[in-house]
């Protein structure tokens, strides 16, 4: 591996005739703050001035096709660099924990910004990303948590919201910690963990050319409030919002035929759910601790109801279940401690298989509405006899 000779005062001068600055060349040199790279170098190996934590200044030459990985990695010192038109990728990790970055040109040449390439730059207050970009790869710019603005054309197959969320067309998260974000036509999925823990997103509009939301794709967003899904979504992903406890309404359209597992755990502040009559299937835990929820109507279309789908929702006073379902998973309605009014619309006791009876939240609080002139078939079952009543008003 080359050496290079760095003088008292931390500035190297890489001599004429150098084409290749080595792998590791500067890794860890704590002493060096300034370099001079001549004209000639057309590489710069990976992690060749990374943790260089006093460098503050590096003018990279024209020539110099690739920042590779992790190449500037720790340099939290670093607050300027100028990079070529030459370059056409930026490498993962290139610029990771620069947090004395405050701002970088990204000329038009560059097609690829790596995964991480800009973690953690905290420094960092704008941005502009060039249409010549197709590929920006997963948290690029995660952690940014001074960057204000960012420019990004929608042809290089990314989005930029009002605010600092940054994702790509798949849905890849690159950037959270947004207040407001809309994403635009042309976006078809919003990705697993696409806004995971964006604790100060407090709206967000989402186009209807969107079909899918993803796994956790708004876990613990603490501050949503209230959130409109186009008709154009099928399905609702595992835990997308898990834990949303600011959330107050949903509008769930009636293309949704699955609602996932834990999709709903934890919003407490939902007050009011309409289940549209596309959804057959309820996941586990889907509802779970949704301790706002006053009452409940699952449509003609349900057939499944999942483990837990209701546990814990302590304020829900009333749940309505029609005919159709024929599965109930364990605990489905636990501690529902505020439960009065059941509403079934088997016609016949013995339409419940003993496994679905077992999981209806039948006790000695329980106000029982059945068909009518189905109420005494109710009230001599072994287990609906301990209802505090059996009304036979349901039509």
């Amino acid at each position: 591996m080359t050496r290079f000779n760095v003088d008292e005062n931390g500035h190297c001068i890489i001599h004429a005739g150098t084409t290749e600055i080595g792998e590791c060349a500067f890794a860890d040199y704590n002493r060096l703050e300034s370099v001079e790279i001549p004209a000639g170098v057309t590489g710069i190996g990976k992690d060749a001035f990374a943790r260089c934590s006093s460098l503050q200044s590096i003018k990279i030459p024209n020539g110099v096709t690739e920042i590779r990985e992790r190449v500037f990695l720790g340099c939290e010192s670093l607050q300027s660099i100028e990079i070529p038109d030459s370059v056409t990728v930026i490498g993962k990790d290139a610029f990771a924990c620069c947090s004395g970055l405050q701002s970088i040109e990204i000329p038009s040449s560059v097609t690829i910004i790596g995964d991480s390439a800009f973690w953690g730059c905290s420094g960092l207050q704008s941005l502009e990303i060039p249409s010549s970009v197709t590929r920006i790869g997963g948290d690029a710019f995660t952690r940014c948590s001074s960057l204000q603005s960012i420019e990004v054309s929608q042809d290089n197959g990314c989005f930029m919201s009002r605010g600092n969320c940054l994702l790509s067309k798949d849905g890849t998260m690159l950037l959270f910690g947004c207040k407001t974000s809309v994403i635009p036509e042309g976006v078809t999925i919003i990705g697993d963990s696409a806004f995971w823990d964006c604790s100060g997103l407090q709206s967000i509009e989402i186009p209807s050319s969107v079909t899918s939301i993803g796994k956790d794709a708004f876990s613990y967003c603490s501050s949503l409030r209230s959130i409109e899904i186009p008709s154009s979504v099928t399905s609702i992903g595992e835990c997308a919002f898990l834990d949303c406890s600011g959330l107050q309404s949903i509008e769930i359209p009636s293309s949704v035929t699955i609602i996932g597992d834990s999709a709903f755990w934890g919003c407490s502040g939902l007050q009011s759910l309409e289940i549209p009559s596309s959804v057959t299937i309820i996941g586990d835990s889907a509802f779970k601790d949704c301790s706002g929820l006053q009452s409940l109507e699952i449509p003609s279309s349900v057939t499944s109801i999942g483990k837990g789908a209701f546990a814990d929702c302590s304020g829900l006073q009333s749940i309505e279940i029609p005919s159709s379902v024929t599965s109930i998973g364990k605990d489905a309605f636990q501690d529902c401690k505020s439960l009065s009014s059941l509403i079934l619309h088997y016609k016949e006791p013995l339409d419940l298989s003993p496994g679905l009876v077992a999981e209806l939240p039948i006790s000695g609080k329980i106000t029982l509405h059945v068909p009518v002139g189905t109420g005494d078939a109710y009230r001599h079952h072994p287990e609906f006899s301990k209802v505090k009543e059996v009304i036979d008003d349901v039509r």
